[in-house]
């Protein structure tokens, strides 16, 4: 007599299933997204292969989880930086082929990346120059304001529309069809303003 586990198993994945879920990780796992021509990598990742390869370099040696140690350490980059171009785990993540990660994993490789990101990339690269008591005031300012507590300054990224430039137009024609710069606006705030 079959028990109840016995048959949801069977019932859930034929052979055929098993051989196509294993073939597909097969192929996921020795891909390259490198390869990609550099417009679909770029329309895929929205930074360029330099770029990746920072990153790729710099946040390998912090990788050590075991939950998802059978993933190289470019795919997990390559679905993190799929998961900021898209905001989806399905539309870009799960059905890409490359990728191809179920959504537990996608879960798993983000909070691994992300926090390898916060530990070793943001404090190369993000740095506020504010004395202590200029933080407190910001702080004070933000709580007062919209009572978000801990907070010294916002960052947000906006196209500035520009005239096409004479030369390298292409450089500067933004994914939504206009010329412009893609820019970061950082607003710091003091109880002054």
């Amino acid at each position: 007599m079959m028990s109840s586990v016995d048959i949801f198993y069977e019932d859930s994945y034929s052979n055929e299933e098993l051989i196509i879920q294993r073939l597909r990780r097969s192929i996921r796992d020795i891909s390259n997204p490198l390869e990609l021509n550099n417009q679909l990598f770029v329309s895929y990742f929205r930074l360029s292969k330099e770029a990746f390869s920072y990153l790729l370099e710099n946040i390998t040696p912090s990788i050590t989880s075991m939950c998802s140690a059978a993933i190289p350490p470019i795919l997990k980059l390559a679905c993190v930086l799929r998961f900021f171009a898209d905001g989806s785990y399905q539309k870009g993540i799960g059905n890409d082929f490359e990728i191809g990660f179920a959504q537990a994993t996608v879960s798993v490789v983000l909070r691994e990346i992300l926090n390898i990101f916060e530990s070793v990339i943001c404090p190369e690269w993000i740095q506020i120059q504010m004395t202590a008591d200029e933080k407190q005031a910001a702080r004070t300012n933000f709580y007062s304001k919209a009572s978000l507590p801990g907070v010294i300054g916002c960052v947000d990224g906006t196209h500035v529309g520009i005239v096409a430039p004479s030369h390298f137009k292409h450089q500067y024609l933004n994914r939504k069809g206009f010329y412009s710069l893609n820019v970061m606006v950082v607003r710091m705030t003091s109880s002054n303003t």
